[in-house]
């Protein structure tokens, strides 16, 4: 059997498939592709390399794709092109991969994380009833990789989930804090509490975000405090120590701050907006400005758009509230690379080779042009109630909210997509990351919960 299959083939695929998941990545957070584009694109071309690996059977499982799921030393993309096509190959391959996770080093997150993305990718309806029944004899990291995989395929744990919040292994406790917007119960309640005071940056922002999911007294109050409040002295004795050093300008700050555009009312918005007078704290403050849907936020995004730094953050604030179209002619400069990239180019002897050359999410943002798009909102802006919320240049309602989630930039739907589990109280989650066809059958689901985007928490 062996003699008869093309191995440098097979490894091309593997190849091909890594490099597809990060370019899907990349396309995730990128603000100039739509939900179809990602579909025909790279996830199509990924799922046609994988599909492609599958065909060679176990033997294609054992020497090339186990080697991968057993090696921690092994690329991200690497691990997770391996286990999407274990997982693609049925009941055998989902067992290959957990027992890599199992056996795996705890240590190594960035290795047993990668196969539980996969697995969370997988559309094998065996899977779930395979991770559940799994669950009690994993290691803590296995836990935390099943729960992973169980909270990206919608699937709530139920009250088994109390026992993992009360976890002293913080891989679980972040895994769990997650699932727990899919499920609550009162016994929940007084967990959450205590967890989103953790000093674990990232474990508070997953329970406080699982917090509002269910109204949880006292969730919108702590993100209203983050976002908004000044920043806090040790004299204060309310702060945690943990926080007196992130309150600034931090992850945590931009996500509370998403999060009061999100779900805040007029008064949250406007205390919001007033971020903008701090300096340090502007490109975070107009990324969250962009869903509060205000003209107030346009005028101010309007003000920036000759900017050198904010123009292309200020220029996506007009087009998510107002619907300028980023391709609209007239409206957007080339930027200096496209008019001559030679002379951008350094010399051999100037070059950096050590330089970081990843590019960032906002580098892909279109260069406004101040004067047109300032004349566009002059003669558009009567068209807007001051307010109402308006999302890409309509009112934001149920159908807004629809249409931005099938054509709008794919950045910016992983934070509707919360609002939408906010707002249904954790009923209607969107896997923004997941397949294409998971995500269409989600937001089908969600078209006949029309749901209410006007109404929002106080700022004070």
């Amino acid at each position: 059997m062996n003699e008869t299959i093309l191995w440098p083939v097979l490894e091309e695929h593997l190849d091909e498939a890594e490099f597809l998941f990060e370019r899907r990545e990349a396309a995730l957070d990128a603000p100039d592709y739509v939900l179809s584009e990602l579909e025909a694109g790279p996830e199509a071309r990924l799922r046609a390399h994988v599909d492609g690996l599958v065909v060679g059977g176990p033997a294609v499982v054992e020497q090339l794709l186990l080697p991968v799921l057993h090696d921690p030393d092994k690329v991200h993309g690497s691990v997770v092109a391996a286990a999407l096509a274990c997982s693609a190959g049925g009941r055998e391959g989902i067992a290959a991969v957990l027992r890599a996770i199992d056996e795996g080093e705890a240590e190594r997150e960035d290795h047993w994380g990668a196969m539980a993305l996969a697995l969370g990718r997988s559309e094998d309806p065996q899977l779930q009833s395979m991770l559940l029944d799994s669950l009690a004899t994993a290691p803590a990291h296995g836990v935390a990789a099943r729960l992973t995989a169980l909270t990206a395929l919608g699937v709530p744990l139920g009250p088994g989930l109390l026992a993992h919040l009360h976890s002293p292994d913080l891989c679980v406790l972040r895994a769990a804090a997650s699932q727990a917007g899919l499920y609550l119960d009162q016994a929940l309640l007084q967990v959450l509490g205590p967890l989103a005071q953790a000093e674990d940056p990232e474990l508070r922002r997953r329970t406080l975000d699982a917090a509002l999911c269910h109204q949880v007294p006292g969730a919108w109050e702590a993100i209203r405090y983050w976002a908004l409040s000044p920043d806090p002295t040790p004299a204060d004795p309310s702060i945690p120590p943990a926080l007196l050093t992130e309150i600034t300008a931090s992850p945590t700050r931009r996500h509370a701050m998403t999060r009061v555009a999100l779900l805040g009312n007029a008064d949250a918005h406007d205390q919001l907006l007033a971020l903008l007078e701090h300096e340090p704290l502007r490109a975070d403050v107009l990324w969250a400005a962009g869903f509060c849907g205000r003209v107030a936020a346009v005028d101010a995004a309007v003000s920036l758009l000759a900017d050198e730094h904010l123009g292309p953050l200020a220029g996506e604030v007009v087009c998510a509230i107002a619907g300028l179209a980023p391709d609209a002619e007239g409206y957007w400069l080339p930027r200096p690379l496209d008019d001559n990239p030679d002379e951008a180019l350094p010399s051999f002897e100037a070059d950096d080779l050590e330089a970081d050359l990843d590019t960032e999410p906002e580098d892909a943002l279109p260069l406004p042009n101040p004067e047109a798009i300032s004349a566009w909102w002059a003669a558009n802006r009567a068209n807007f109630d001051p307010g109402l919320r308006h999302l890409q240049g309509r009112v934001f309602d149920h159908q807004a909210l629809l249409a931005a989630m099938h054509d709008g930039p794919l950045r910016r739907r992983h934070a509707l997509a919360f609002e939408v589990a906010v707002r249904s109280g954790g009923r209607h989650h969107v896997d923004t990351r997941g397949p294409v066809p998971r995500q269409r059958a989600q937001l089908q689901a969600l078209g006949s919960a029309p749901l209410i985007y006007q109404r929002g928490l106080p700022g004070r």
